[in-house]
């Protein structure tokens, strides 16, 4: 029989598991943190694969990141299934299933051992961290990067067999893919290096200058795709700053989040879509976490000849964690459970065959491995059908959040906007609550005075305002709703500040200089915004024909007003004033046509 017969079962068997765990995603909404910029709030994409939404794929930093492949991939599940959720996710499972199969593909072509290429399949199939990369729609990117990354490692082996230039070149095209899906992948030619010492073993027979020289184009896809990350980043003001993220606190947090995945990679507890970023680390956390990762690397290095697969599996831990543990900061998060989905296939085969190397050299010991293997496998596995749950919807998910971690701000401000719809109160009390524990929320202040103004509560809306602007001073919607605010309480002179620093920021806004126009006409300055009110209206729109007709009305040109104002009455559903203004125009101009010459 032969290897790919051998192989069907068990590809069958995982894809089944797979789905069988995850299939409650089916009837699962999208969530508003981050899904609706990704899918159901993108117009482009929402529109399935089209030549503009290719064109816009491969040019655009939305979302902090440049993943054109990503993009494809969420336009082509919009495409056949439409806006609908279920389909969606299911759609993620599929991958999340492939990339289990391509696990046990790759382990088994590469090292010819089914038993501990099967449990590192299953492993990853069913670990509870997971679950992020794939009922969050949003994270669409770790699901087709780790596609391409599975693919690169499947023909690399086959380069490293067989040899020629083709095959690399296939590597090549394999990881640009995975590149342009998530960046996280930059560190995969250090990765395949690994892979050239165990389980390849070309280190011996090439030497490392050739195995390196080899890679040089794969280093160079990686720095390209660095660089451009950088710039998607730093151009959406993802990338925190050394202000708010000191180098120190960085390299604390890192270390103990390293040792933090590491922990619950064995105990998965505690997991959830965001977990803050602590305000101080005791220095013996700190420490002890370096400590911890020095022995790992310690002990890897030392392992690499009797028990090269568990050196090989913290190497690829180790590196593969390294661009998203903090270092340089994108987001606000301390750790993110959707990080491990590429750190844990090296984990996962360094101990699946150090186990399976146990089996072989000590058979009394055999049974005892397979019962502690299917006992982990199926802990890991309720644990993830339960952690599927937290994900059902947005407010799910928030509350999920802040019940495992403390003083969650991002996720309580969230859970606010949430819950504002149906209880408003109780989302004004949660922004109000996100608020004290993170006071240097810009947009926090800014969300807090639109509910509040929704509520009617302008004076205490109109402050919410004034603080956004004062933390946020080039944010144009806090501007442009405090001038409304202050327009509104009859506060001219204000609102004529705020309007004009709304129209600076923004220029081109058509609906800002409107009401610009229309506070100046209530401070009576007609002959300084005549121009503008004569250029706005030349566009038909009926508030600037009523603007032009009153301005006209200040300056005393009633008869070129009347025509306009009666226009605008027509088309303006509240035209009180407007009829009141053309009747007070008529009697001026008649007074003015009655006079003697």
């Amino acid at each position: 029989m032969s290897g790919s017969m051998r192989s069907a079962p068990v590809l069958i068997a995982i894809a089944t598991v797979t789905f069988a765990v995850y299939a409650r995603v089916g009837g699962h909404a999208f969530v508003n943190f981050d899904s609706n910029v990704y899918v159901y709030e993108n117009p482009i994409v929402q529109r399935g694969i089209t030549l503009d939404g290719i064109a816009w794929a491969f040019t655009t930093f939305t979302a902090a990141n440049w993943h054109p492949i990503t993009w494809l991939s969420i336009m082509l599940d919009c495409q056949l299934f439409g806006s609908d959720p279920g389909a969606h996710h299911l759609s993620s499972v599929a991958y999340h299933a492939l990339n289990a199969g391509l696990v046990f593909v790759w382990l088994r072509r590469t090292t010819g051992r089914c038993w501990p290429a099967t449990v590192c399949a299953f492993w990853f199939a069913l670990h509870p961290q997971h679950v992020e990369n794939v009922a969050w729609a949003a994270q669409r990117k770790d699901l087709v990067s780790t596609t391409f990354l599975l693919l690169t490692c499947i023909a690399y082996t086959r380069y490293a067999q067989h040899g020629s230039r083709r095959r690399m070149a296939l590597v090549a095209t394999y990881l640009a893919l995975g590149l342009m899906a998530k960046p996280m992948l930059v560190s995969v030619p250090i990765l395949l290096l690994a892979l050239d010492v165990w389980p390849l073993a070309r280190l011996t027979e090439f030497g490392g200058r050739r195995l390196v020289v080899e890679k040089l184009p794969l280093f160079g896809l990686a720095a390209a795709t660095g660089v451009m990350t950088l710039v998607a980043q730093s151009s959406q003001g993802a990338v925190g700053d050394l202000a708010s993220f000191g180098l120190g606190m960085r390299l604390a947090n890192a270390s103990v989040a390293t040792v933090g995945y590491l922990l619950q990679t064995i105990w998965p507890a505690g997991l959830c879509v965001f977990h803050p970023y602590p305000e101080s680390i005791p220095a013996w956390k700190w420490c002890g976490s370096v400590a911890v990762i020095m022995a790992l690397a310690y002990w890897a290095w030392r392992a690499r000849r009797n028990a090269p697969s568990l050196a090989f599996g913290a190497t690829w831990f180790l590196v593969s964690i390294l661009p998203v543990i903090g270092i340089v900061q994108v987001g606000r998060q301390a750790m993110a459970d959707r990080y491990m989905y590429l750190p844990h296939i090296g984990l996962f085969v360094g101990v699946a065959f150090a186990l399976a190397t146990r089996r072989t050299q000590h058979p009394r010991a055999r049974s005892w491995i397979d019962v502690g293997v299917t006992l982990t496998t199926l802990a890991w596995a309720s644990v993830t059908f339960a952690q599927i749950d937290s994900w059902r919807d947005s407010g799910s998910l928030y509350r999920r959040a802040i019940d495992v971690t403390e003083r969650n701000a991002p996720m309580t401000f969230n859970l606010g906007i949430t819950a504002f719809s149906s209880d408003p109160e109780r989302g004004v009390e949660l922004v109000q609550q996100a608020l004290r524990w993170d006071p240097d929320h810009p947009l926090g202040h800014y969300t807090l005075g639109v509910m509040l103004n929704a509520l009617g509560r302008a004076d205490e809306a109109r402050a919410a305002f004034l603080e956004a602007t004062r933390r946020w001073p080039r944010q144009f919607d806090a501007w442009a709703n405090l001038a409304a605010n202050h327009f509104a309480a009859g506060d001219l002179e204000a609102a004529e500040r705020a309007f004009a620093r709304a129209l600076e920021l923004r220029p081109g806004d058509r609906q800002t200089r409107t009401n610009l126009v229309a506070t100046r006409l209530r401070l009576g300055r007609f002959a300084e915004i005549l121009a503008d009110c004569e250029e706005l209206a030349a566009h038909g729109d009926a508030q600037d024909r009523a603007n032009l007709g009153h301005c006209l009305f200040g300056l005393g040109r009633f008869s070129e007003a009347i025509p306009l104002l009666e226009s605008a009455a027509r088309d303006l559903p509240d035209a009180d004033y407007l009829r009141d203004l053309t009747r007070q125009a008529r009697e001026r101009a008649g007074e003015r046509a009655g006079e003697p010459r």
